[in-house]
């Protein structure tokens, strides 16, 4: 049984694969200095593998070698902050004031990802008729967190 960690550049997640098959997700969205980590998801199937702890391990070790701190906002990425007190350097609490900028965030990466799918869709994949700002590569994204 083979477990893989893969940052998905330009899609601002990690995806675990279990045997080559994906398994789970985190999605971090990067705002000046902080990454945040508003879900992490698993398979039914495969809970209590250890999957959402790698998944956070990645994001966080990801974050500390570029400087950044970590917001935490589903609750398995809280709980498994407060469980890993050698991250607690990085991890931080909302700030006065930025919960409604937050959640605008969430509402927009929502959206985004709907973008993603109807672009995905192969029904427009290939469809020389979308403007330019729509397509996928017109979205402003970053790479690795």
């Amino acid at each position: 049984m083979t477990l893989e960690i893969k940052a998905e550049e330009g899609r601002e997640r990690y995806t675990a694969y279990l045997d080559g098959r994906p398994v789970g997700s985190a999605q971090w969205i990067l705002v000046r200095d902080t990454v945040l980590v508003p879900y992490v998801r698993v398979a039914p199937e495969d809970h209590d593998k250890g999957i959402g702890s790698l998944l956070m391990r990645h994001i966080f070790d990801d974050a500390r070698a570029h400087d950044r701190t970590v917001l935490a906002l589903c609750p398995f990425a809280r709980r498994w902050t407060q469980l890993h007190p050698a991250y607690r350097d990085i991890a931080r609490e909302p700030r006065w004031g930025e919960r409604t900028a937050i959640r605008a965030l969430l509402q927009a990466a929502r959206t985004r990802r709907q973008l993603d799918g109807f672009l995905g869709s192969s029904a427009l994949r290939n469809d020389s008729n979308l403007p330019s700002r729509v397509s996928a590569a017109g979205v402003s994204r970053g790479g690795s967190v």
